[in-house]
């Protein structure tokens, strides 16, 4: 999928009632976006308090 795809199937979704977790970035697909992204998502991940 493309950003533009991914834009309006979290649209969709939300408006069918879902709540998708999203986070759009901008930047290119190198180490440092993944690397900012892998942080991000161990982080969301991560019980409260641990």
């Amino acid at each position: 999928m493309t950003y533009p795809s991914n834009q309006r199937f979290a649209a969709q979704a939300e408006q069918c009632g879902w709540q998708p977790t999203v986070a759009f970035d901008e930047g290119d697909h190198d180490w440092a976006y993944w690397d900012r992204g892998i942080a991000r998502v161990l982080t969301w991940l991560t019980p409260p308090g641990k």
